[in-house]
């Protein structure tokens, strides 16, 4: 299911890129195609930054939680600030949406750690099995 909703997401992402794109070249920049746009350029500068401090280890993972949650809501707030999406008395609304999707996004994504770990763990059950199978018949 999760997988399912991952597709849709990349096919809405995309959609809205591509309706952007053709707005602007039919009939020129519209709130819709510059706020698409704005958009894509914060999510793009947010995953640069995200890479950035990835290389950050530390003994703690939840600092380097917190790390990736600061990186995103500094850039976010600042692109919002910079093109003007909010007014200062709605920054507690927009830091609320930005940590609900930053925790839904972490959760996907732990998600898929944990399952890639177990479908390793189970292949390396599976060569230790055939391993000792090999073994045993020599």
């Amino acid at each position: 299911m999760k997988n399912f909703a991952q597709k849709v997401l990349i096919n809405y992402a995309l959609v809205v890129i591509v309706l952007a794109v053709v707005n602007i070249s039919a009939f020129g920049f519209s709130e819709y195609a510059r706020f698409s746009l704005e958009l894509l350029a914060v999510l793009v500068v947010v995953w640069l930054a995200l890479m950035l401090t990835n290389m950050f280890q530390s003994r703690w993972p939840v600092l380097e939680y917190l790390l990736e949650l600061a990186t995103v809501l500094a850039i976010v707030l600042g692109g919002g600030w910079l093109f003007g999406w909010y007014d200062t008395h709605w920054i507690s609304h927009m830091i609320a949406v930005i940590v609900a999707v930053y925790a839904g996004v972490y959760a996907v994504g732990a998600d898929r750690a944990r399952r890639d770990a177990q479908f390793i763990n189970e292949q390396i059950k599976l060569r230790r099995g055939n391993g000792n199978k090999e073994g045993a018949e020599q």
